[in-house]
């Protein structure tokens, strides 16, 4: 097994035959068709993974904006975070994507991969939950039985008999394990169970509970909104990686006896959640930060990510990391926020590996666009560096450094 790590939304030169560069491209066009156009990049156009050729064996391999594992015949595809993994993590935990990891602290080490640890992590809650039996409810069901129970359904059974089969048609109330919360574990177990992209210890774990699921049917239309209450809180953990897991883009091809496979957990909408949410409690004492549409005429709308009430400033979310140059479509929506907000003030909230890689303030007129970056360093708690970047917003909001400000557009800008 060949395996090959790279980080998302970066291109990685690799070795790849024919054959696997096919079956990633496929992968790639079938995950594309369940993303909304938002999540996608625009360099990757239609499709998740591109495979790009650079001679007779050699490939550029790119995923957009995805974490997880791709599995192809005897090639195996690690995609790491863009941001250290303890901070993605943070950054999920905070968009209740997973639950608190002070409740079951879980280990990142260097060889972790965000997936992974979800899975064992799923895994683990669920067997807490088996040593117990699995919550049964009441749920209404219908059907045609040789004796009365429950309410009549009188049509249904003149029908049965007219049709030549002495039945009554009944509503009656069943008390089972066949809930919404208990299909929904079922189905991630399965889907863990049957992920070519796992470890076979994790598959034989998977395999193991879902035997478990005596009763419980397939996952139904709407079992994927159902939430848990005061009486069905101890599943409140599993159930939240259980959604995680079955949000997650999970494609197969068949290629004669081969398979191929993807498992990948999207990020944009994840993170920008996340930070929309640290920033609204964190500034929470001197203005209100949520977002918004402001409506533009002609049915045309603008919807930043965050406006800050009291300062009448405007703050744009990007996943991405900065390398010291300004993005220059990220500057012009930013800048048509602010013009719709009629603002002087706009802030791009994005990543950086330090604060060298954070390019200067650019200039509209008198319309400021300021970058603010989470410090994306390993070396640094995620914690420390939520309240770095929250702190630095604020002073941002308070009073822009004169200091740093440009008199025009960087060069690289307008060479781009």
């Amino acid at each position: 097994m060949t395996l090959i790590r790279l980080v998302e939304s970066k291109a990685v030169q690799v070795a790849l035959r024919d054959r696997q560069a096919l079956e990633l491209a496929i992968l790639g066009r079938q995950l594309a068709m369940s993303r909304s156009s938002s999540d996608m990049d625009e360099e990757s156009g239609a499709t998740v993974i591109r495979c790009t050729p650079l001679s007779h064996d050699r490939w550029s391999v790119f995923v957009d904006n995805a974490v997880g594992i791709i599995a192809v015949a005897d090639l195996q595809i690690v995609v790491e975070p863009k941001i250290p993994l303890e901070h993605l993590i943070f950054l999920f935990e905070k968009a209740n994507l997973i639950p608190r990891l002070d409740k079951r602290p879980i280990t990142v080490s260097a060889s972790s991969t965000l997936l992974e640890l979800v899975a064992r992590w799923f895994l683990s809650t669920l067997e807490v939950l088996f040593r117990d039996d699995l919550l049964h409810d009441y749920r209404e069901e219908r059907d045609a039985i040789r004796v009365l129970r429950g309410s009549l359904d009188v049509p249904g059974s003149v029908g049965l008999y007219y049709s030549g089969r002495p039945l009554f048609s009944c509503f009656y109330e069943q008390y089972d394990a066949d809930t919404p919360l208990n299909r929904l574990l079922k189905a991630a177990t399965e889907r863990l169970a049957s992920s070519g992209v796992f470890p076979e210890d994790l598959r034989r774990r998977s395999r193991l509970l879902a035997r478990r699921f005596v009763g419980v049917g397939t996952l139904q239309h709407r079992d994927p909104q159902a939430t848990t209450d005061r009486r069905t809180a101890v599943y409140a953990d599993a159930i939240m990686l259980a959604k995680l897991l079955l949000a997650g883009e999970s494609r197969s091809i068949e290629s004669g006896s081969r398979r191929a496979w993807a498992f990948l957990l999207p990020t944009p909408y994840a993170v920008q959640s996340a930070i929309t949410k640290l920033i609204s409690e964190y500034l929470s004492d001197c203005t209100t930060a949520h977002p918004a549409s402001i409506s533009l005429g002609a049915g045309l709308t603008a919807n930043p990510d965050l406006v800050f009430d009291t300062f009448n400033a405007v703050g744009d979310v990007k996943y991405k990391v900065l390398d010291g140059r300004w993005k220059r479509d990220d500057l012009y929506q930013a800048v048509a926020f602010a013009c719709a907000l009629e603002s002087s003030d706009a802030s791009i909230l994005t990543f950086a590996r330090q604060q060298r890689d954070v390019p200067p303030i650019a200039t509209f007129g008198q319309l400021r666009i300021t970058p603010i970056a989470w410090l994306a360093d390993s070396s640094l708690e995620a914690s420390i560096a939520a309240r770095l970047f929250c702190e630095e917003i604020k002073r941002w909001l308070f009073a822009v450094p004169h200091e740093n400000v440009t008199d025009e557009l960087p060069a690289s800008i307008l060479n781009t």
